[in-house]
């Protein structure tokens, strides 16, 4: 009669890139449901604040690969003459624009990480215009300069926010609120952002960059592009409206 000894595998948790041991000290059997005679593994008995740890680490590498492909898709902007059909990003509007814009870039790369972009752009192509490169800002505090103040010029300010409270609350820590928008699948989460957030237009799974000309249009707070005052909705001028876009298709914008 023979007999082999099974040695089940140790599991540990993964948390910030690193395999760590539970710092409770106790372990949970995983047996077999067809035979709970065999041991298939053992686990960690991980503490509250391991599991903490684990999904804010999960929501960080989100968000590490989100920034990543936003990266991806500045370097590949093409920038240049706004009459040409094939460029993504046209010039400032005159150097006063472009001497401001600059100095935002300066105050950014004080108050975050800067990932691309960052300058006036150079070269034949660009030296008879006001052209400032696809810039994008990482880790981002709410309250920055950068993060409050409008800036009109290509740059992109990445807040990290730990939940949709969270994004909510720093999104309407803004004095300015033109336009919003929300991509999710979660109806409810829609209807709530729609009901909470604080700008006078807002997209759902569409970028914030058009406008139907019938509709009322226009900013809350500190913000505006002028009175909404299309269609019916001119008697109606101190009333605080929302124009809602919501592209039902699933298709890719």
């Amino acid at each position: 009669m023979t007999s082999a000894t099974v040695i089940a595998p140790l599991c540990r948790n993964f948390i910030n890139g690193r395999w760590v041991e539970s710092r409770s000290g106790q372990t949970i059997e995983r047996r077999n449901p067809a035979n709970v005679n065999e041991l298939v593994s053992v686990a960690p008995l991980s503490t509250r604040e391991e599991v903490r740890e684990a999904i804010a680490a999960a929501k960080a590498a989100v968000a590490d690969r989100f920034v990543e492909i936003v990266v991806e898709r500045a370097r590949k902007l093409k920038v240049g003459n706004g009459l040409d059909a094939d460029v993504d990003v046209g010039p400032l509007v005159d150097e006063n624009q472009l001497k401001t814009v600059l100095r935002y870039i300066e105050t950014g790369k004080k108050e975050a990480r800067l990932l691309v972009g960052g300058g006036r752009m150079s070269g034949a192509e660009h030296d008879n215009g006001y052209f400032v490169a696809p810039t994008v800002f990482d880790h981002v505090r709410w309250d920055s300069v950068i993060a409050q103040e409008e800036i009109f010029g290509p740059v992109l300010s990445v807040i990290r926010v730990p939940d949709f409270e969270e994004a909510l609350r720093v999104a309407n820590s803004v004095k300015y609120g033109l336009s919003s928008s929300i991509y999710t699948n979660d109806a409810s989460r829609i209807f709530a952002f729609i009901d909470r957030i604080e700008t006078g237009m807002t997209h759902v799974n569409a970028p914030t960059v058009a406008s139907e000309a019938q509709l009322p249009f226009g900013g809350m707070k500190a913000t505006g592009v002028g009175l909404r005052e299309m269609g019916r909705v001119a008697i109606d001028f101190y009333t605080e409206l929302k124009a809602v876009y919501i592209d039902y298709t699933g298709r890719k914008r």
